[in-house]
């Protein structure tokens, strides 16, 4: 009897699809900040500020102990992809179960050292009052055994998104992101203890850890196959893996470097003041996180299948959008700084932060645009490019944030983040063009957008520095959108883009029509 073929599970990569995927990405982080925002006040008010406090070192502890993941879920989700791309299912299950289990015995040492650490970090590092030093412990034993399922659920994620499931993964992460709010505002309402509510989360994300489990299974049924172990993949992984830990946590140092410098030379008070305006790029930012990790996968799927023609297509459409629409964007919050600003903080805030507040959207503007050969390296197996670059840069950016802060306040640390942030960019799109055989199609699309931008940027500029009326500045600002929009929509779309513009255009106005 001739043996079983293998289940064909070819993943087709489309462009609607990828804009299906980012706006589910969004809305699954969008929807746990508004229950935070809305939650907040009355957790704080039911917890008080000590065991509020300690809730919040919580969340900080497992945010940072994910990096005993070790890069494995990112590496499952870019391995994956490509034995789609590849139509080899058959190599999945070699990839995800050992990624597993080194997730659950790291998960489980992680998760051991804070139970063990606990007590002297509760008595001689928090310093919590004597009434609490019972209850801090057990919370913090609670999170040790946390990490471990944090981790794994990490990992089948990455399962669902190299599959280009991310409804399913959104779903379950805007789930476990609520519940983080949702059940400690719950328990201040029904006078549960802290720790009981860390078990409550405890429950809900071993139950999530359940539901994500079946759901892979359910997507990837070949991972119910027998798992074939091979040394040389496994070694990959491993190696790709490695330089993805290094770069992550060379990350963290750097997207800290900037508070940690300006709270040591010039106080707690200039960090309020930086802090306002990166709080409010760092909101702005969700577009980036958004993207890179539709794109992630994509890359990976394309490159597994050896696709180069579509791959240069997605890359180069993807700059080209996110041109289009970071560009104005980020251009509006430059210009309207000062009035955003005031309106959200007040006056004295916004007097002492708009300049911050424009330098840095300059900044998170490029780091969008980096944001694409960034991830086509990844997705290529180049994590040692990525890796390298930020331990090289650490050293002299650290520097250069020091000599900034000293010289010239909070206004050169955001200076030392742009120009960070730009040159990175800069060297990531050389890189990707070099690595993986994207030659020249960055430089294409800059050529058709980057005049029409730059036109726009100066009447954003005139509009908000000549001496008109607000019905004026209006105007210019309006019909500054408008012909940027109009050149985009002649010279930088192609037929077939401004075709599915008008259907999708259609679409919304068939479904308008229905609703009235």
């Amino acid at each position: 009897m001739a043996p079983p073929q293998p289940r064909s599970q070819r993943l087709n990569i489309t462009g609607h699809l990828l804009a299906r995927n980012v706006v589910f990405n969004v809305l699954g982080q969008a929807f746990p900040f508004l229950i935070g925002v809305a939650s907040l006040p009355t957790i704080l008010q039911g917890l008080g500020a000590e065991r509020f406090g300690l809730l919040v070192l919580t969340w900080t502890l497992l945010g940072a102990f994910t990096v005993f993941d070790l890069g494995l879920g990112w590496t499952v989700t870019k391995f994956v992809a490509e034995a789609l791309g590849r139509n080899d299912p058959g190599a999945i299950p070699g990839i995800v179960w050992p990624a597993i289990l080194g997730q659950a015995v790291l998960g489980t040492i992680g998760g051991a050292a804070i139970i063990l650490a606990t007590p002297a970090f509760v008595m001689r590092v928090l310093h919590v009052p004597v009434s609490l030093i019972a209850e801090a412990i057990t919370t913090f034993k609670v999170v040790g055994v946390t990490l471990p399922v944090v981790l794994v659920s990490m990992t089948f994620r990455g399962v669902l998104e190299a599959s280009q499931r991310f409804d399913l993964t959104t779903a379950v992460k805007a789930i476990g992101n609520s519940a983080a709010f949702i059940v400690p505002l719950v328990g201040v309402l029904i006078g549960w203890t802290l720790p009981l509510i860390l078990v409550v989360l405890l429950i809900v994300r071993a139950f999530l850890l359940a539901l994500v489990l079946i759901m892979s299974v359910h997507v990837l049924p070949s991972m119910s196959d027998v798992v074939r172990v091979s040394g040389g993949e496994l070694r990959r992984m491993f190696a790709f893996a490695g330089w993805v830990t290094i770069s992550g946590i060379a990350g963290i140092a750097l997207g800290q470097a900037d508070r940690l410098t300006i709270g040591y030379i010039l106080g707690v008070t200039a960090v309020s003041y930086y802090a306002v305006s990166q709080e409010l790029v760092t909101r702005l930012g969700v577009l980036t996180a958004s993207l890179v990790g539709v794109l992630f996968p994509a890359f990976s799927t394309l490159l597994g299948a050896q696709d180069a023609k579509r791959l240069k297509l997605l890359f180069g459409r993807m700059v080209k959008y996110s041109l289009v629409i970071v560009g104005p964007a980020f251009g509006l919050v430059v210009v309207l700084a000062p009035d955003l600003l005031r309106v959200w903080v007040g006056p004295v805030l916004a007097q002492r932060s708009a300049r911050v507040l424009q330098i840095l959207a300059v900044g998170a503007a490029v780091q969008v645009l980096g944001a694409i050969p960034y991830t086509a390296l990844q997705g290529g197996g180049r994590s040692d490019v990525t890796g390298k670059m930020h331990l090289l840069a650490a050293p002299l950016y650290l520097m250069v944030m020091w000599l900034g802060v000293r010289q010239v306040g909070i206004e050169g640390a955001a200076l030392a983040w742009s120009a960070r942030v730009a040159l990175e960019s800069l060297y990531l799109f050389w890189a990707a063009e070099r690595l993986i055989g994207l030659g020249g199609i960055s430089l294409g699309v800059l050529g058709l957008v980057a005049p029409p931008l730059a036109i726009a940027y100066a009447l954003f500029i005139a509009a908000y520095t000549l001496p008109l009326g607000p019905t004026l500045r209006t105007i210019m600002l309006m019909s500054a959108i408008a012909a940027f929009g109009g050149w985009v929509w002649r010279a930088a779309l192609d037929a077939q883009e401004r075709r599915w513009v008008e259907e999708r255009t259609a679409q919304w106005k068939r479904m308008a029509a229905r609703l009235r």
